[in-house]
């Protein structure tokens, strides 16, 4: 576990002063109410990264009982405020809502043994946002008064291994499972569950060897992990799943939970130890995981997704492949290919169903697949995790959507691509982990009126050096080829909404793109593009023009929001990156 934090040592310096402190959590519950009232070594500690919370819940009432704990039936806070009008929650000049997490914590000897602490300047950028670090900056000034800008931010980072089980599903079957197992709910130091199945009282014990006991909610079919945390306190705790896997990577075994309460292993991923395919079923309570590619050459496959629920039908599954949305054999071609790049060319030779001879053939040498050695390595890794990105987070969402994940039918984009970027950094012998590793979340793209997930942007920046953690360096000791480029990755979201997508398909008629560039308002447009204007026989199809008519100035947005050099931007979707 690697814990990146940001921490305000307000201590004394703003006696007598004691604000209230709540502390907001991205569902609207508030976690803690607490009055900071000045002490030494007292400060607030908050994630590195850019947290947000809906209107809906912006705009709702601030509910505590005397433990902090959102109880709606009891008002308490002064005012009857809205969770807008605290210090942690505003508008962004976008029209997002910030939201600043931050909980007490003390800056003692033991912390300051245990974190690496740089105090005032920013010592890593990707590790610690600096939208994060701005806006945990103006909380501290809305609650403490604009002297708060006096006292620096420090920048702490230690790393940890947790050897507790973790139990990660839907917040209501996690906690059902722990309460029918007395065994495991010692071991993650919870003395009981709450009737309604959405709490739980953590049995702590501090580094001096006091007890305690903390009170923990959850948020009713959220996707969440329930662990033993360890450090100064130890005791049970629970995270929303997104918010772990930015810290930790669970190893295997992990206890996965579905609503039937069956064990699982993974969530739609390719089960590549199958000798019949990626698809195959998987023996779910074996936890298995997977250092090979599939062997193509076999007899094909038997298609079975074995995340459908048992009530979908042959003709929807049928619908989905005749509208090209088998991610799976689109992956695994890819996959196969590069396996074959490492055979020796008489193995490739006596392949039943050889593929790369075609595929070296018809791809531009500027791919850089095929050359030099190491270079070509770099390339196909490269292509390799863009394509794991872009494939399987179209399929999940599809199969969220239509209930085949089930209890992820709420996940965010972001939920999506954090859960498939930490699945196949371990996948392949971790031949993928360096490229992945940097990956990092910018934004959700959203389309029609309901603003349904139409895809994410992400961003890998270029290196200066190579990574003392690479498990596949380069035996020339040189930079990947994929490290010496930052690069913006736009995956947009294939068909998956019923009706309204179906009428943008078969709007096949065709526009004049000039007249999409107009509608776009092109002086907002890089000038590159422009001379695209003066084509008028470029035509689009114009169900896919209204698309992007939305979808272009949310990409513009996020470049705007990285604000971090860009040398190349990639635009791929439900099909393999071109």
């Amino acid at each position: 576990e690697h814990a990146y934090r940001l921490v305000f040592p307000f201590e004394e310096c703003f006696a007598p002063d004691a604000p209230v402190l709540l502390t907001v959590m991205p569902s609207g519950i508030v976690e803690t109410r607490a009055v900071l009232q000045p002490k030494k070594e007292d400060a607030l500690i908050a994630f590195t990264y850019p947290q947000n919370i809906s209107d809906e819940l912006a705009e709702s009432r601030v509910y505590c009982t005397a433990d902090g704990n959102a109880d709606k039936s009891d008002p308490q806070d002064n005012g009857h405020r809205m969770l807008r009008d605290t210090a942690f929650v505003w508008r962004r000049e976008d029209g997002t809502n910030a939201l600043v997490q931050t909980w007490p914590t003390e800056l003692n000897e033991n912390f300051r043994k245990t974190f690496e602490i740089t105090e005032g300047t920013n010592p890593d950028s990707d590790k610690f946002s600096p939208q994060a670090v701005s806006e945990f900056q103006a909380a501290m000034v809305r609650l403490f008064g604009s002297t708060a800008t006096k006292c620096p931010i420090m920048f702490c980072h230690k790393k940890t291994v947790n050897t507790s089980p973790a139990v990660v599903g839907v917040g209501e079957d996690v906690l059902a499972h722990i309460n029918e197992n007395p065994e495991l709910m010692r071991t993650l130091a919870i003395l009981n569950v709450d009737s309604d199945g959405l709490g739980f009282v953590a049995d702590g014990t501090s580094g001096d060897g006091k007890k305690f006991e903390k009170h923990f909610s959850l948020t009713a079919g959220e996707q969440c992990v329930v662990y033993r945390k360890v450090g100064w306190d130890t005791m049970g705790c629970i995270k929303p799943l997104h918010q772990f896997l930015r810290d930790a990577d669970l190893q295997e075994p992990a206890i996965s939970m579905r609503k039937d309460q069956n064990l699982e292993s993974s969530r739609s991923m390719p089960n590549f130890d199958s000798k019949r395919g990626s698809r195959e079923s998987e023996d779910r309570d074996k936890f298995k995981t997977s250092a090979t590619v599939p062997n193509l050459d076999e007899n094909p496959p038997i298609r079975e997704d074995r995340d459908r629920c048992q009530s979908d039908t042959l003709m929807e599954h049928t619908t989905d492949v005749l509208h090209g949305h088998d991610q799976d054999v689109y992956r695994d071609y890819i996959l196969r290919l590069w396996a074959d790049t490492q055979r020796t060319p008489a193995d490739r030779r006596r392949s039943l169903n050889p593929l790369l001879p075609d595929f070296e053939r018809k791809v531009p040498d500027s791919f850089g697949f095929f050359g030099n050695a190491a270079d070509s390595e770099d390339e196909w890794v490269r292509f390799a995790g863009i394509s794991v990105l872009c494939l399987d987070y179209n399929k999940n969402v599809r199969e969220a959507y239509k209930g085949r994940l089930r209890g992820r039918e709420k996940d965010t984009a972001e939920d999506h691509f954090q859960s498939i970027r930490v699945w196949w950094k371990r996948e392949l012998d971790g031949k993928l982990e360096d490229f992945l590793e940097d990956v990092e979340f910018v934004q959700a793209l959203v389309r029609y009126r309901q603003a349904s997930n139409s895809g994410v942007v992400v961003y890998r920046p270029r290196k200066t050096h190579v990574s003392p953690n690479d498990k596949h360096p380069r035996r020339d000791g040189n930079l990947h080829t994929y490290d010496t480029r930052s690069e913006l990755l736009v995956i947009v979201q294939g068909s998956y909404l019923g009706a309204q997508d179906t009428c943008h398909n078969a709007t096949f008629w065709t526009q004049a793109f000039p007249s999409v560039l107009e509608a776009l308002d092109t002086r907002s447009i890089a000038g590159s593009v422009h001379p695209l204007a003066g084509y008028p026989e470029l035509m689009e199809h114009s169900g896919y023009a209204e698309i992007v008519k939305e979808l272009f100035p949310q990409v513009l947005a996020a470049i705007k929001k990285n604000n971090k050099p860009i040398d190349r931007i990639v635009v791929t979707g439900r099909r393999p990156p071109a």
